[in-house]
Order: structure tokens, then sequence, then C-alpha cells
């Protein structure tokens, strides 16, 4: 109504509460001190007019996979007592690492919670996380009335590939991923059949395409495949000619440019020789995780883990860094009432050189 305040679209995520309340896989608070440190900023929170307000959604997620699923419906049993239904959405997110990350939130929701809140996709960073494509199949198992009328998923399939295909860097579709991977879509044996019998689903559900459609994509889909296929076969005849460098599956390390941070960018970037011992990993990999997000907004897709890749991305780190030192000499130099020229040379070693009105600086 024009009278009222309009309703407020903030949600706060409640990063490692589970480790916070070091929550025991029992479902016990055994940090008593922080719990009831927190139910007071709850307290706080619910008082005050702006958070009500503005404030809708309660989110949390345990990020290293160690949680079990009712330890999710033990938060989220706790959360509502503080955040009341009708009022606050509590969300919750499960990150892979059991193999139980897709049953979390549905026991958050039996406690309370509302829903996920998460990628479309389980594959992920690390080792995936709790899906919003496989919660939502989940409760159409479940016989959920709203989800196919709220939501469009007739093209979800297409939708997780497109989105794998843009997060991992490649256009090879993994098999093995529920509902929206190449395995799902395959019958391998007349009893695995979800089309007909018990729960009986209908046929393409979530890949609903005229027959001239799934021809168009599966053409797009092969083109790609040749196109990045042809790249690694290249890549794999430069590494036999000792021209590339291989991964190694006994690496520490790894890039996922959208979300690994500063620290663990430079580790990687150490551990593959690109970076001295004395030089900074979180100075070095800020630089590289700005450069990693200009080029992908600029449309560059590579595999930004590569020793290849990052080594030429580190040099114009180094050329950065250099152009700074230059500018910042510049300034001094002029300041002085002088002036001079500058150049770096292909080795990126940067060379100054200039006159003052009473000698020479070099």
């Amino acid at each position: 109504a024009p009278w009222q305040a309009p309703r407020g679209e903030v949600y706060i995520n409640l990063v490692d509460l589970m480790e916070a309340l070091n929550l025991t896989s029992a479902g016990e608070f055994e940090d008593v001190q922080a719990k009831h440190a927190l139910e007071d900023v709850f307290k706080t929170w619910t008082a005050d007019k702006v958070f009500q307000a503005r404030v809708t959604g309660i989110l949390f997620e345990e990020s290293r996979g160690r949680a079990m699923p009712e330890n999710y419906g033990t938060v989220a049993k706790w959360l509502r007592s503080f955040f009341p239904a009708g009022q606050f959405l509590i969300l919750a997110h499960a990150h892979g690492g059991n193999g139980l990350e897709n049953q979390a939130p549905l026991d958050a929701v039996e406690q309370g919670g509302d829903g996920v809140w998460a990628g479309f996709i389980p594959p992920a960073a690390q080792v995936g996380h709790s899906a919003a494509i496989v919660f939502l199949d989940n409760l159409v198992t479940a016989e959920n009335p709203k989800v196919l009328g709220t939501y469009h998923l007739e093209q979800a399939v297409e939708v997780a590939k497109q989105m794998y295909k843009l997060n991992m860097n490649t256009n090879s579709i993994p098999n093995d991923c529920p509902v929206w991977g190449t395995g799902a879509q395959r019958l391998k044996h007349t009893a695995f059949s979800t089309k007909e019998g018990w729960r009986e689903r209908a046929e393409n559900l979530y890949a609903n395409w005229t027959v001239e459609e799934t021809a168009k994509l599966e053409a797009l889909a092969r083109e790609a495949c040749k196109i990045e296929n042809d790249n690694i076969f290249a890549c794999l005849a430069d590494q036999k000619k000792g021209k590339a460098t291989p991964s190694l599956e006994s690496a520490k390390y790894a890039i996922a440019p959208l979300v690994s941070d500063a620290e663990n960018i430079g580790r990687r970037v150490k551990e593959l020789d690109l970076m001295g011992p004395e030089e900074d990993n979180k100075q070095v990999g800020e630089k590289l995780r700005k450069l990693f997000l200009a080029l992908m907004v600029a449309g560059f897709r590579m595999d930004y883990n590569s020793k290849d890749v990052l080594q030429v991305l580190v040099s114009v780190v180094r050329a950065q860094e250099a152009v700074d030192v230059l500018v910042r000499r510049r300034r001094r130099f002029l300041a002085a009432g002088g002036f001079h020229t500058a150049a770096i040379d292909s080795a990126g070693k940067l060379h100054v050189w200039g006159d003052k009105v009473h000698g020479k600086v070099s």
C-alpha cells in the first residue's frame, strides 16, 4: 500500500555458523557461550525496525562438507525460533564432501526452513554443493504441488548444461550428475526407467524441445566439442614435444577463478615456481584475481589453473608492476624539476634514465 514502507530484499548469510557453535554430529551446541552471544545478536536484530523492514532472508552454510544433513535441520529449527516464518526466509546451503549435500536442505525444510540458496548445478569449486535443480527435483518427487507451476523448468537440462560450460570452461557434459548429466538422459536398463511404473515422470519433463530445436542444440554442441577437442589435441602434442606443461595430480592447490581467494591463487602460482619464495602470496594472488575477473568479463575462456596460462598472466602482472614503479618514479622526478625517459625490455625489466637541471639520474 502507498502508506506503507517498502519491504526490503536484504539477505544475511551466516557463514561458518556451525563451526562457530562447534556443532557436534549429534546436533549439540558445544560452544554455549557462542550460542548465547549469537542469540543476543538475533534478539537485537529483530527488535530493530530497520532490520524488520529491510531484511527478508537468513542464510546459513557450512563450507567444509563435514556436517550431517540433520545438523542443518537442527540449525534451521534454532534460527526459526528467532526469525518468524512469513517474515523471514531461512535458506540452507551445503558444501560437498560427504555425499549428503543434497539431503541437507531437505532436512532444513523439514525443521522449519524455507529452502535452499545455491547454484543451479551441483559441480562447484571444491567437490560440489547442494544444487537448486536437484532440490527442486526432489520436491517434485515429494509431490510438492507448487514447484512446476512456480518455476519454468521445461528447459532446465539445457540451462544446467550451459551453466556448467560457463563455469567449468568445457563443453564436455559429465555423465554422473543427477537430473541433467548425460547418464540421467540415457537409459541403460529398462528397470531404471522413470518414464513408466512407480512414480513415473512425464518424458522430457526438464528438456521440452521440438525435434527441430533439439537437432539445432545438438549440432551446436557437436561443433563446440570439436573445437575444444582440437585444442586439447594440440595441447597434448605440445606437451609431448616439451612445449607445454601437463597438470600434476599431486598438486596441492587449484584455481577456480570465480571463487578462489588471493592467498590460494598465490599458493598455486608459487607451487608452480612462477614467483619467488620471498614474494607475498596474497599480494600476487590479488593482482591475478582481478586480472582473472577482467578477462572473464571480456569473454576470455581459458584454464586459469594451467601453468602455461598462469605464466603468461604473471608476466602481465609483472609488466603492470613495472609501469606502477615507473609512474611513481616519474612523479617524484618531475616534482624535483626534471624529466626522464623509460622503457621496459622484452624480459620485463624496467630501464629509466633522465636529466635534471643540475645533473643526471638513472
